[in-house]
């Protein structure tokens, strides 16, 4: 019986991951990564939205055929990671979040002016990710072959890693920034 039930829960894991994932094949990881980092800023954790889900993928998709490149699209909350590789990239999510991540010890929690002197420093991917007051979000990701310039006729590849996340996020405000990018517990 135990054993059923781990298998129906890894089976659901599974079918949500592929319907809701936006195209992540690792849905399920980047959700709950996602939700690890949260909860080390005493932030509640996110909902997964289909909808955004959707529309980051759509949006990866535009980008991916133009060699990856890091074009916001304009709309707010939003996150990109690209990386081109021989060989080809895999196509999953995950490395997308702990890179965004990793901008975390360049945020400081001490000053009083917490957008104007942290937003400088490269940290708008770790903060709409861990933004207290955020709810919901969703994740897309799309490859494309690149031609290599030291192997003429031959192809890399392109992958770009496009996160939405619902608003209110990365408001630039200091008074914001102190009340929704809190230290690690």
């Amino acid at each position: 019986m135990r054993l059923a039930l781990l298998l129906l829960f890894a089976l659901l894991g599974a079918l949500w991951a592929s319907a809701a994932g936006g195209g992540c094949p690792d849905a399920q990881a980047v959700f709950d990564t996602t939700n690890m980092y949260r909860g080390w800023h005493q932030a509640p954790p996110l909902t997964w939205s289909a909808s955004l889900a959707a529309a980051a993928q759509a949006y990866a998709e535009v980008l991916a055929p133009k060699g990856c490149p890091l074009i916001h699209a304009g709309v707010g909350g939003e996150n990109l990671y690209t990386t081109t590789q021989y060989p080809k990239p895999d196509n999953t999510c995950l490395r997308a979040i702990t890179a965004w991540y990793s901008e975390e010890p360049y945020y400081d929690y001490t000053v009083a002016n917490a957008f104007q002197y942290n937003w400088p420093r490269g940290i708008g991917h770790f903060t709409a990710m861990v933004w207290k007051s955020g709810r919901s979000f969703g994740c897309g990701v799309a490859r494309a072959d690149v031609p290599m310039s030291s192997m003429p006729g031959g192809f890399a590849g392109c992958k770009i890693v496009v996160c939405r996340y619902s608003l209110p996020v990365n408001l630039a405000d200091n008074t914001a920034f102190k009340q929704n990018v809190l230290p690690k517990v």
